[in-house]
This record gives C-alpha cells, sequence and structure tokens, in this order.
C-alpha cells in the first residue's frame, strides 16, 4: 500500500496543464535543491494540476465506482479550477515523494469549499479493478489545522486509506492561502525523508519572497 500511495502521488504531479504565471513570479516560489534534503531527485513542471487523496487513488484503477456517488468528482480543489494559473515541483527519494504546488486568484473561499467537501465525503468507498483484479478502497479524511504557520489561511487533510489485507496508509497534505496566493504541499505516507511541517514553513518563507 505503501508504494501504491507513492505511486498516486507522482500521478499527480505529471498531469501537466497549460498555464502560465501572473505577477508573481510562481517557479521562484518553489522549493529547491538547497531547500530539500541531500541526494534527492527533483522533478519540475511549469504547471501542475492536482488531486485530493481520494482521486488519486482512483487513478490507480480501472471501471472505478465511487460510494458515495456525489463525491467521484471535487470541484472544491482550486488547482483543477481552469482559471488559475500554477506551478509545480515534485522531489522524490526512494519511496518517498514530497510535492509542491503554487497558484494565483486565491481566497478563503477555497479553504471553505475543500472544508465543506470533505464533511460531505469523510468516508469515501472507490472500487475498481487493479492489474485485472477486484479492488476495494475505503478513503477516511479527518480536516485538521495544519502546520504552525502563520499563513492568511491553512487547513490540513489528513486520510487514511485501507483496503483488505494490506496495512493502512496516512496521506497528510496542506493548502495554505498568503494574500492572492495559494499553495498545496503533500508528502507520501510516513516519510523517512520529508518533513511536511519543517517544508511548508520553508515553502511559505519562499512564498513571500516571489511575492515581494
Amino acid at each position: 500500500m505503501r508504494t501504491t500511495a507513492r505511486t498516486a502521488l507522482v500521478a499527480t504531479a505529471v498531469l501537466l496543464s497549460a498555464c502560465g504565471s501572473g505577477g508573481v513570479d510562481l517557479d521562484a516560489a518553489l522549493l529547491t535543491a538547497d531547500d530539500l534534503p541531500d541526494d534527492v531527485e527533483l522533478m519540475p513542471v511549469d504547471a501542475i494540476e492536482l488531486t485530493g487523496t481520494i482521486q488519486s487513488m482512483a487513478l490507480l484503477l480501472e471501471n472505478v465506482a465511487y460510494e458515495p456517488a456525489d463525491c467521484q468528482d471535487d470541484p472544491a480543489d482550486p488547482l483543477r479550477r481552469h482559471d488559475v494559473e500554477s506551478a509545480g515541483m515534485a522531489a522524490v527519494s526512494g519511496d518517498d515523494v514530497f510535492v509542491q504546488a503554487v497558484y494565483t486568484g486565491a481566497s478563503i473561499d477555497d479553504i471553505a469549499a475543500i472544508e465543506d467537501y470533505y464533511q460531505r465525503c469523510r468516508e469515501v468507498t472507490v472500487s475498481g479493478e487493479m492489474a485485472g483484479q477486484p479492488v476495494d478502497l475505503t478513503i477516511r479524511t479527518q480536516v485538521t489545522g495544519g502546520p504552525p504557520v502563520d499563513a492568511d489561511h491553512v487547513i490540513a487533510l489528513d486520510s487514511t486509506t485501507s483496503a483488505d489485507g494490506v496495512p493502512d496508509t496516512l496521506d497528510h497534505v496542506v493548502y495554505l492561502i498568503d494574500g492572492s496566493e495559494g499553495m498545496f504541499v503533500a508528502v507520501t505516507p510516513e516519510s523517512a525523508t520529508f518533513d511536511l511541517d519543517e517544508l511548508t514553513v520553508k515553502a511559505l518563507e519562499k512564498l513571500r519572497a516571489a511575492q515581494g
């Protein structure tokens, strides 16, 4: 399951969309090798489309069905809007993955919409097939306050993914808003390489430096 979660996070990091960057230099807001642990592989991209944990896991399956059915689409995720400009990167070390994305046009409405979606979709079952075998994944998500950063608004999601015959895994993702820019950061479960709280602090510092 840990490798599956790594694959899901990497998959979200390579779904590119044709977005440019506006007044803020979004690429300058991204973490670089100097900000990260030694010996990690960087995967910079011009723009990034990220999905939530539920949609990330569904990318691994064929013939997918959701229960509740209305949790299939996540209109609350600001990084899936067509009107945002964004930039992103991923860093990989073995099975550990860290992902960061920054985007323009952020507002408190983004946080409110994310919270509303996961209040409605606290527990979702995703059914489908992987390598011809039936798979049922249950994702339970809890909204938390996020790491101790002084951004204007911050929210974190702790999602536990369960499946028969394998240990549960935990995903931890953070959305934050500072000024009119937003940011998404995430790591693979139980990462031994990336400290999400520490990297969120660094990422906020870089975003503010890019804002000027």
